[in-house]
């Protein structure tokens, strides 16, 4: 057992090698950073390593990385001028979770040693790194952030990188038209002229955007002065062949003159990445079969527009070029884009992928959509895993016919919902039954609002009811208030003094929103006897009815039953 437990764990070690697995590591900065080391404990905010363990099979940390160490270095010019540890003698990094964040103290713990640096660029660097065998093996990039120590009291904020943004994909069109670069000033600005000078880096295949910057030469330098943007028409000169990627990093560091003529850095942002997207046509794109779609009216929304469902256009990966087998289709982010309309529940959702000669079958719902037709475009593209620059995107328009919805216009809102509805019976006089709730749906602005009493059932043992059992005298409505229109208004019958119906509006055909009113009623309930015996129950219905502005008039019915209890 011991034989084949030494054997598992070294072929773990042997799987696990070589690979990352911590990161993203993010390092934060503040605006000016003190020169004396010693005080990154206590400036504000403060200096911040993060780094992001990336699980196991069994989403916990894996083993080497909880017996990892941590090497905190600070360089310029590409040497360490501030550090007292190595790969191997680097102290435990302490990680037992999947984020660990050190602040402050704990970075400087980590360099092992106290420094004051003179004024100039600089990098704080760290990378984790596994000692199996007692060798050093690395587990995750070096990450490097650059900061700059001032020559005087006088500090700046450095430029900040505006465009291209992080991760921006340019097309290769674009890219042929010259790339324009913008950054923000220098702040406060400087008393004398400040030169930017811009530096664009290409990536090679294995490297990320700090490696690029410290091993390759930059592809572009270039100067400007007292202004915060450059165009570079030749970023771009052709396909981004092995080793070669189109992907690149940039950042601008900010100059003045210093005394003798030399000159002063102010301060340098930091870097960005993005890339061009190379459209290649062999790979093939996608085929859209808009023959056998379907669109049915599946409703309305609250407004009265009717919803259609779209189904079963057919979009089909056409990606055959040979040896390219691991192509996919893959659709992009809202690749329905509508015109005059909305698009809900689309499936299947966002990058889905599909390999080459298979299709899926793309349906949605549309809302909103004006007249007999709807507009639409299908975007997709088609990915290379092996070479993520290579890739075909392709949009292609459509329009289909709409049916006509027909329906009442009640049929929208034949459902109603009311919020907590407290119903009460007084078992004193005067008897009455009060009820108590807030309409919170349909949501449609109306002109009018009625309730109807327009059923009342009186249950309980016949030896209990009294005399009176004339339904003039109970089942009657007393009053009751609606949202912001206050009391209700009794209908004008003469010298009939019941009342089931009560009406509110507003002056001068105002509107008020159904959904959200609170609604108040009461109404006369038969006497209660007094004999422990007699408990009895009331059943009652109401017909709720609004109308819109256009005249439109929809009911609803809702039924009740409170019980009145002696008390035990």
């Amino acid at each position: 057992m011991k034989k084949l437990f030494s054997l598992l764990l070294s072929c773990y070690c042997m799987a696990t090698m070589g690979q990352n697995l911590i990161g993203p590591v993010s390092i934060t900065m503040p605006a000016n950073v003190p020169a004396n080391t010693a005080d990154w404990a206590t400036v504000t905010p403060p200096v911040m390593i993060q780094a992001n363990v990336k699980p196991d099979s069994t989403r916990g940390v894996p083993g080497l990385v909880i017996e990892s160490k941590v090497l905190v270095t600070i360089k310029n010019g590409g040497g360490k001028v501030c550090g007292s540890f190595t790969n191997a003698t680097a102290p435990a990094a302490g990680i037992n979770g999947l984020v660990k964040l050190y602040r402050g103290a704990e970075v400087l713990k980590l360099l092992g040693q106290n420094c004051t640096l003179t004024p100039g660029m600089y990098t704080l660097c760290v990378q984790f790194f596994s000692m199996p065998n007692g060798q050093s093996k690395a587990i995750s990039e070096e990450v490097c952030k650059t900061f700059t120590i001032g020559s005087g009291s006088e500090s700046f904020s450095p430029p900040q990188n505006v465009m291209p943004a992080a991760d921006k994909s340019l097309t290769e069109q674009d890219a042929k038209g010259g790339v324009n670069f913008r950054w923000t000033p220098v702040l406060p600005r400087p008393k004398e002229n400040v030169t930017y000078r811009l530096k664009v880096w290409q990536l090679m295949q294995g490297q990320n955007g700090t490696q690029a910057m410290r091993s390759n030469q930059p592809i572009v330098t270039k100067d400007v002065d007292n202004i915060t943007q450059a165009t570079i028409s030749n970023l771009y000169t052709g396909p981004c062949r092995p080793p070669y990627l189109c992907e690149f990093v940039w950042r601008v560091e900010a100059l003045s003159k210093g005394q003798g003529g030399g000159e002063k850095s102010l301060g340098s942002s930091e870097a960005t990445a993005f890339k061009i997207i190379i459209t290649d046509p062999s790979a093939g794109c996608f085929s859209l079969d808009t023959t056998q779609y379907k669109v049915v009216c599946s409703g309305f929304d609250q407004s009265g527009k009717p919803i259609y469902h779209i189904s079963n256009l057919i979009l089909k990966n056409i990606g055959t070029n040979p040896g390219r087998t691991g192509l996919h289709n893959t659709p992009a982010t809202n690749y329905i884009t509508p015109t005059g309309f909305t698009v809900n529940n689309l499936t299947p959702p966002s990058a889905t992928g599909i390999l080459p000669g298979n299709n899926i079958a793309i349906g949605f719902d549309i809302v909103g959509a004006a007249g007999t037709t709807a507009t639409f475009i299908v975007n997709s593209t088609i990915t290379d895993p092996a070479n993520p620059n290579l890739y075909c995107d392709k949009t292609i328009g459509v329009t289909v016919d709409l049916p006509l919805c027909k329906c009442d216009f009640c049929d929208q809102y034949k459902q109603w919902a009311f919020g907590q509805e407290n119903v009460t019976a007084s078992t004193t006089a005067p008897f009455q039954v009060n009820l108590s709730t807030v309409i919170t749906a349909p949501n449609i602005a109306i002109v009018s609002f009625k309730a109807e009493l327009i059923s009342f059932i009186h249950n309980g043992k016949e030896d209990c009811f009294g005399c009176n059992k004339n339904a003039q005298t109970f089942g009657n409505l007393t009053g009751g208030t609606f949202g912001a229109w206050g009391n209700g208004v009794f209908p004008l019958y003469g010298g009939v003094t019941t009342h089931h119906t009560l009406t509110w509006f507003g002056a001068n055909s105002t509107t008020i929103n159904l959904s959200g009113s609170p609604l108040n009623l009461s109404f006369t309930a038969p006497p209660f006897n007094p004999l422990g015996c007699c408990d009895d129950e009331i059943k009652f219905c109401i017909r709720y009815s609004f109308t819109d502005k256009e005249c439109r008039t929809c009911s609803f019915v809702k039924c009740y039953t409170v019980n009145r209890k002696h008390k035990d």
